[in-house]
Formats: structure tokens, sequence, C-alpha cells
């Protein structure tokens, strides 16, 4: 009875879970680098009338202790936002030279007019300016944590900013230089080591990296958007972090199996799902959760092969051509194992299958999960091999934070208690379908 219960509750786990509650897509960096732009240019425009309010007061144009403040203030809520301090004292400290130029170059114009224009309103300094830019610093220093890492070079910034250009009209007045270092400046800024769960529980955003080619954990669609079992998870993790408040999302961020390490790391996202290998550079480097499945190589070809290639060394011979996708532990597999075979590397993963039915190789090299899959989809593909190479272990992958690690490792535990990756895995595989000619 309680194996009945248990199954039946993890089940209906799994059916609450099988519509995603939030956007289910990478997200595109131009247009998060648009948001903190925006900010920028609503910082800049209104320093027309800082500029107003100081030259109908007759003060000056730097404000030194107020700066000191502004700095001091951010430098405490970058830590808050699990930002590093220095680089954003450094970007917050550009922005005020920016807007002291920006104030000079409007007085001079007055200056040269003998006054300001008599149809201009200048606005209290206190009561409606600094309200203003305190909002927009503390929006700017949540967009900054969410995004920043995802926009990490000066092109993304340069596009976003040439796209909306209309619309980013403060920008635009910036001396073309001035721009150029706002872009390095904002590429300069860092998260934080360490600091992944204070900056998510402040972002009410967890960042989660993908590489949306690999079946049945995540795949990439047509229409952009994002499938697998482990999207599932993300989705449910997300809640977990959050304790079932409203407002918390998840933010899917693009990776490649090359790049997936160097990301996590880079702090792009603070954990990475997918069908992730638990390998000891990964270890060293990185966090892992209790494993939630365990498998290993194997290999995947046409059925027509029949037993051709039923060992390694019936497989690695000159004349057999083997596929793999670049990065990940089944190129890592092929480049230590095959010495003889032709090794074809195909960029994107999810093209492997229709090269082998097309004939464009022979085999393939992936995990026996994958291989279950593929071969229900395409009849034409078959498990070549009875024999399972490198006997591993999938996990999720995180930046080594303490607290984070205990949130996420807490909710693997209680959905292996509860059988759900499992029964998710075998939903997959149940519901896989030739595709439609």
């Amino acid at each position: 009875m309680k194996l009945w219960r248990a199954l039946g509750t993890a089940l209906l786990l799994v059916a609450s879970a099988a519509s995603p509650a939030h956007p289910t897509a990478f997200t595109n960096p131009a247009a998060t680098a648009f948001e903190t732009l925006q900010t920028i240019d609503a910082r800049l425009a209104l320093m027309d009338g800082v500029a107003a309010a100081k030259w109908r007061s007759g003060k000056p144009v730097l404000d030194a202790a107020r700066e000191a403040e502004v700095l001091e203030q951010v430098t405490r809520q970058a830590t808050q936002y699990g930002l590093a301090t220095e680089p954003v004292r450094d970007w917050f400290a550009l922005q005020m030279r920016l807007a002291r130029e920006w104030q000079e170059r409007r007085q001079q114009t007055w200056r040269a007019q003998g006054d300001l224009p008599a149809t201009m309103t200048v606005p209290d300094l206190a009561k409606e300016i600094r309200p203003q830019l305190d909002r927009i610093t503390a929006k700017q220093l949540g967009l900054l944590a969410r995004d920043q890492a995802d926009w990490g070079d000066t092109a993304t910034l340069q596009e976003a900013y040439l796209t909306h250009q209309p619309s980013l009209t403060a920008l635009a007045q910036l001396p073309e230089a001035d721009r150029a270092t706002v872009w390095a400046a904002l590429v300069a800024l860092e998260n934080a080591p360490g600091a992944s769960l204070q900056r998510t529980l402040t972002t009410a955003v967890l960042r989660v990296g993908l590489t949306g080619d690999y079946a049945p954990f995540s795949l990439e669609q047509p229409d952009g958007s994002l499938e697998g079992t482990d999207v599932i998870l993300a989705e449910r993790l997300v809640d977990a972090v959050f304790d079932g408040l409203h407002g918390g999302k998840v933010r899917y961020i693009r990776t490649t199996w090359r790049t997936l390490l160097p990301d996590l790391l880079a702090g792009k996202f603070d954990v990475a799902l997918g069908g992730i290998s638990v390998t000891p550079d990964r270890l060293a480097a990185a966090a892992f959760t209790p494993p939630y499945h365990q498998g290993g190589k194997t290999f995947i070809a046409r059925c027509a092969d029949g037993e051709r290639y039923a060992t390694l060394a019936l497989a690695d011979q000159a004349a057999v051509r083997v596929l793999v996708n670049p990065g990940g532990t089944n190129e890592r597999f092929v480049r230590a194992q095959f010495h003889q075979a032709q090794v074809k590397v195909v960029a994107d993963n999810r093209a492997v299958f229709a090269a082998l039915l097309a004939g464009d190789g022979d085999l393939m090299v992936t995990d026996d999960v994958e291989v279950a899959l593929q071969t229900r989809r395409h009849p034409a593909l078959c498990r070549a091999t009875n024999l399972l190479f490198e006997p591993s272990t999938k996990a999720v992958m995180m930046r080594r934070d303490p607290a984070l690690e205990a949130v996420v490792n807490e909710w693997m535990e209680r959905e292996l208690r509860a059988g759900v990756p499992a029964l998710l895995l075998e939903q997959a595989l149940r519901q896989a379908q030739p595709p439609v000619p």
C-alpha cells in the first residue's frame, strides 16, 4: 500500500509539472541588454532637470558629498545583489562623470544664451529628481545582477543600442567614445563568487544553463520553445528555491557542451541541467546534486548494419565513420577510444541522427538513454552493441555556494524519494514517436 501511495504521489507531481508555468525559451541577450540600456538612458534624461535646478540655485555641478553617499550606498547594495563591489562602484562613478559632463554642457549653452529657456520647468532636486534616480539605481542593480553575464560582450551591447537607437534618445547624445566606455564598463561588471543564492533571491530569478540539444533532457524546438525532462525539473526547482512564493522565475541561458563548465564558473548561470554527466574535471570545479540517472556510453547505428559494431574493436575500423557532437563526454570518449575509425564532428547534436539515416556516417557514440529515445523515434536506427562503456551518473551542476547547494540538494533528495526524475524519463521514452512524414 505504501508503495502504491508513493507511486501515486509521484505521478501526481509529474502530471502537475507537465505544463511549465514559466516561458520556456532561451533568453535573448540583445533584448536583456536593451533593458539595462533603458535605465542608463533614463538616468541621463534626468540630467537636464538636475542641471536646471543647480543653475537656478547657484549650486556647483559637482556635489562631491552626494556622489560619495551614492557610491557608498550602491557598494552596499551590490553585495545584496551578489555583484562584485569594486566594478559596481566604478560603474556608478562612470555614470556620475557622464552626468556631470552632461550638466556642464547644458549650463555652458545657457550661459551663452544668458539664461535657461523660458519654457523650461525647474524641478525640485530633492523631492522630484533624487527619488527617480534612486528607483533607477535599484532597477539597474537588479538588471545587472540578473542579466550581465548573459550579454557579457561589447558587441551585444552595441547591437542592442543600434537596434533601439530611436528610443534611446539620451544615450544617442553622448559622444561615441563615451558610449564605447559605457559598453566596456558594463562588460567589466562581475558576479561575486559564492553569492548565487543571494542573487537569486534578491532578483527573484533562477538562471539555468541548458544546451537545448540533448533529448530527452532538453531540446529546443523549431519555434524556439524548450522541452524535456530537465526543463520540467528546472520548473520544479524554481518553485522549491522560492518556497512556493509567487514571482520567482526561471531564466534559461544557452550554453554548449564545450563551454558548459566555463560558462558556469563565469557566472552566466547558477545551475545547469540537461543530462550533465558527473566527470572528474567538472567535479573539481563545480558542485553536483545526488545523481538522478545512471547509465553509460553505447553505440547507435542503422539497423541494417546488424552486429557489425557489436564491440569496440569491430567499430574502430578505418572504413567506419563515427559521428560525434563536439565538446562533451561523447567526443572525449571517441577521441580516447577510436584510433582507426574516421571521426566526423557534427556541430549540432540534433542533426546527428538524420546524418546516420542519410548515410553520412556509420555510427554514433552517446549515452544509452539517448539511444533508447532515438531508436524509438527512428525505427531504422538500433542500438549497435549490448556493451555499456564508461558507466556514469547525471546530476544537476551548480556554482560552489554552500547556501545554494543546500537548497538544491534538499530539493533533489525529495524528488528522488518521490521517484520524479525516473518517472519523467520513463514517460519521455514511452511517448517517443517517429516523426510525422
